[in-house]
């Protein structure tokens, strides 16, 4: 009984235990390239782009409906309670003159049905209009890729950041276990007098200060990656693991190419946008124009109609119908004028945009191209510096370890190394940033 009930309390407690389990999300390994298609496929922004892009397209089809054959079809019954008396004189039927017979006219039930097509055969606002709604379509899916394009370089940037911090982290962890080897040794000199207890005290603060940095490093990468798993659209909880090097990210762009491509202005999603909006401007200044032209239509109706005293309706009288409609805009006190006028000064605004955005383009691409060019300056020099601070505290060690160095010449040595390798690092996220920024505008991806 003991075993059965301990058995019992077991699958209790182990139960939440293993759903938890199974509900703890898969690990994910990404390379940039994945990181960008997940981001693309997930993301909440681009879902509700493409949503504007349906919607435009209803839109388009709805208009469009109103221009094709429209039939209806409709029936009736009637129960005439009372059916309507009126007078007639009476000398009609031979009666006295001046004096009147009350009668009725019709029958107690009556009933009808039938049919109503009409069919739209000139409309020019309606037509202008259709063409209108196909370019704010297009303005839709034009307004998707620019959020495309601002997502990839958001989800790039943080990639970018993390395996920044990540290497940083590397440093300061491989730099803490050298100072601890050289701690280790400081002390044992210490204790048979060939060393100061002093020594042993900087050192001791270094590693305590770099223990800092690390824990600082960590935390600043850990909110990176809540970040990027925002951006990717996944589970808070996800464990993320970036498999893209520093190294073959930095080969992917060549700054050589970049700085010779020539930029087609014309290409770039900001002037395609603004292009599509004047097209837009225009076509609703047609639209206006259009409201002077008539509108033609054509109908067609059929009906039957059954009269009886009871519901049997033995007897059924047709009718039909064919024709044509005509509407034609005589005077609308001015409203259409002003409309028109409204319509001219949204083209104008239209084309001052795109001279305005036609000449910040220009600007961007001189400045990416000009942070580009400083950028790799300034990783080659920082790369040949990191290699002096190498040099130079392997050199310093050796001398402390030899007793030629002292403790402060140490630590300044390992301070200047890693001021180094934070110089490059950053040299390395500029260059990244700036060759990212150039190949966007460049419209490459």
């Amino acid at each position: 009984m003991r075993t059965f009930i301990r058995s019992i309390l077991a699958g209790i407690i182990l139960f939440p235990v293993s759903l938890l389990a199974q509900e703890r999300p898969s690990p994910m390994s990404l390379t940039i390239d994945e990181a960008l298609q997940v981001a693309l496929e997930n993301s909440m922004t681009l879902k509700n782009a493409r949503q504007e892009i349906f919607l435009a397209r209803r839109n388009y089809l709805e208009n469009l409906a109103a221009g094709l054959p429209q039939v209806s079809g409709s029936a009736s019954l009637n129960d005439n309670l009372k059916l309507m008396t009126q007078l007639i004189p009476a000398e009609f039927f031979g009666g006295e003159p001046g004096t009147y017979i009350p009668v009725q006219f019709g029958t107690k039930y009556n009933a009808t049905y039938g049919i109503y097509a009409s069919q739209m055969i000139f409309n020019g606002a309606l037509y202008v209009g259709l063409k209108t709604l196909q370019l704010l379509e297009q303005l839709s899916q034009q307004s998707l890729e620019k959020s495309e394009m601002d997502l990839k370089k958001s989800v790039m940037s943080n990639y970018f950041l993390i395996l920044i911090s990540e290497r940083s982290t590397d440093i300061l962890e491989s730099n803490m276990a050298n100072l601890n080897r050289i701690l280790l040794q400081t002390e044992k000199m210490q204790q048979v007098g060939m060393r100061e207890e002093t020594d042993v005290d900087k050192i001791s603060v270094s590693v305590s200060m770099l223990e800092n940095n690390r824990q600082s490093t960590d935390l600043n990468t850990e909110l990176s990656y809540n970040l990027l798993r925002f951006q990717l659209g996944i589970d808070p909880d996800t464990p993320l693991k970036l498999t893209s090097s520093l190294d073959e990210i930095m080969t992917k762009y060549s700054s050589d190419l970049l700085l010779n491509q020539d930029f087609v202005i014309e290409n770039h999603i900001d002037y395609r946008m603004l292009k599509t909006q004047e097209q837009v401007a225009e076509r609703k200044l047609q639209v206006e124009k259009a409201a002077y032209l008539p509108t033609l239509s054509g109908f067609y109706s059929y009906s039957r109609m059954g009269m009886d005293n009871d519901l049997n309706f033995d007897s059924w009288y047709p009718t039909s119908m064919i024709g044509l409609q005509l509407d034609l805009p005589v005077f609308n006190s001015g409203i259409k004028y002003q409309k028109i006028k409204k319509a001219q000064i949204g083209i104008e605004m239209a084309r001052t945009n795109m001279t305005m955005v036609s000449d910040q383009l220009r600007l961007t691409e001189n400045q990416l191209r000009s942070n580009l060019r400083i950028a790799k300056d300034k990783f080659i020099s920082q790369n040949e510096n990191i290699e002096v601070a190498e040099r130079i505290v392997r050199n310093t060690q050796k001398k402390y370890e030899q007793g030629m160095a002292s403790v402060f010449d140490l630590i300044q040595a390992n301070n200047d190394y890693l001021i180094s390798e934070g110089d490059y690092l950053n040299a390395v996220l500029e260059l990244l940033t700036a060759q990212m920024e150039l190949d966007i505008l460049l419209n490459n991806n």
